[in-house]
C-alpha cells in the first residue's frame, strides 16, 4: 500500500540531536480552562437511530382565579408545547508518525501526539459549545461604563442577573457563609458567568468585585473562578468569546439553559492504527460525535462589552 507522505511526521520535522544536550522531554505549553460545558445538559442518543434529537418543553399553566360556579366543571385548558431539534455532526482529527521516527526518535514523540490530540479533542468540544451559546437571542450591550459606557460595569452586571431572576431562572451555586479567615467575605447564591481573560483588568475594576483569594475557606471554586460580584461568579478562559472587532461576550448561565448530545460508543479514546506492509506510519487521532443546542433562551444571557 503506498502511504502519501504529506503531513507525515518524520525525522525531518523532529531531527536527531547530534553533538547537543537534548531533552528527552517536550516543553509543556499553556491552555485554556475549558468552562462552556459548566452547566450542559448531556444526553445520548442510540446508535442506528438517525443523527437527529428532538427535546419537548410543555408551557407552564397559569393560575387560575376565577372561582367555580356551584355546578359544572371548569373549562378544560389546552396544554401549549415547544419542540426542539438538533443534528448530531461528527468531528475529527488525525496526526502520522513515520516508522523510521519511532525507531530513531527518543520515543516521547508518540505520547506528545496522544498528549496534544486529547487537548484538540478537549479544546473542539469546548469552542462548539461557546460558539453555540454566543448566538443566544438574550443578549444586551453594557451602557453605564464609567468613562467608557460600554466596559463592564455592576449597573449592568446587576440588571442581566435581575432578567434572570424575572424569568424565575434559579441561582445553580447556593450562598456560601463567611469564614473565619481575615478578611473573608460571604458569597451570594450565584450565576456562573464565563468571559475571556482579557477581561480581567476591567473586571477587577467592577465596583463590588470581591477576589476569589477572600472567599470563605470552604468554598469550591468553580473552573478558572477568579471572583464574584453579586450574584454572579465569574470565570476566566483564553477560550472566552470574542466577536473579532468590538464586543467581548460574558456569558451568564443557568440550569436547562442548553444541552450537549453524542451518539452513544462514539466518544472513543485516542485511535491507534497502523498503515502499510512493508514501511507503515502510526496515525493517531480522535472522533467524536456532537452537538450543542440552546434549549431555552431565557436561562441565558450574554453581555457584550469593551477593554
Amino acid at each position: 500500500m503506498t502511504t502519501t507522505a504529506k503531513n507525515v511526521n518524520t525525522t525531518t520535522r523532529f531531527d536527531h540531536p547530534v553533538n547537543v544536550v537534548f531533552q528527552k522531554e517536550f516543553l509543556t505549553t499553556l491552555k485554556p480552562a475549558l468552562l462552556y460545558t459548566l452547566l450542559a445538559r448531556k444526553v445520548s442518543m442510540p446508535k442506528n437511530a438517525g443523527a437527529t434529537v428532538k427535546w419537548r418543553r410543555v408551557q407552564d399553566l397559569l393560575a387560575q382565579t376565577t372561582p367555580l360556579s356551584e355546578i359544572g366543571d371548569p373549562t378544560p385548558l389546552l396544554m401549549q408545547k415547544t419542540d426542539i431539534s438538533a443534528t448530531v455532526q461528527p468531528y475529527g482529527a488525525v496526526t502520522i508518525i513515520s516508522k523510521w521516527l519511532k525507531m530513531t526518535g527518543y520515543g516521547s514523540e508518540q505520547q506528545d501526539a496522544v498528549d496534544k490530540l486529547t487537548d484538540s479533542k478537549d479544546l473542539t468540544f469546548d469552542t462548539l459549545n461557546k460558539n453555540v451559546l454566543a448566538g443566544a437571542a438574550s443578549s444586551t450591550t453594557c451602557s453605564h461604563g464609567t468613562g467608557t459606557a460600554t466596559q463592564l460595569n455592576a449597573t449592568d452586571i446587576d440588571a442581566v442577573i435581575q432578567t434572570l431572576l424575572n424569568n424565575d431562572c434559579k441561582p445553580p451555586y447556593s450562598v456560601v457563609t463567611a469564614g473565619t479567615g481575615q478578611g473573608t467575605t460571604p458569597i451570594e447564591n450565584a450565576f456562573p458567568v464565563i468571559l475571556h481573560v482579557k477581561a480581567w483588568t476591567t473586571l477587577r475594576a467592577v465596583s463590588g468585585f470581591i477576589p476569589s483569594a477572600n472567599y470563605p475557606k470552604q468554598t469550591v471554586l468553580l473552573p478558572g473562578e477568579v471572583g464574584s460580584v453579586g450574584m454572579a461568579r465569574f470565570c476566566l478562559t483564553s477560550n472566552g468569546y470574542y466577536d473579532g472587532s468590538t464586543y467581548y461576550y460574558a456569558t451568564f448561565l443557568s440550569e436547562g439553559a442548553y444541552g450537549n448530545v453524542e451518539i452513544a460508543g462514539s466518544k472513543e479514546p485516542i485511535i491507534r492504527k497502523e498503515v502499510g506492509t512493508i514501511n507503515p506510519v502510526a496515525h493517531l487521532g480522535w472522533y467524536m460525535t456532537h452537538v450543542a443546542k440552546i434549549l431555552d433562551e431565557i436561562r441565558l444571557h450574554n453581555l457584550k462589552f469593551t477593554i
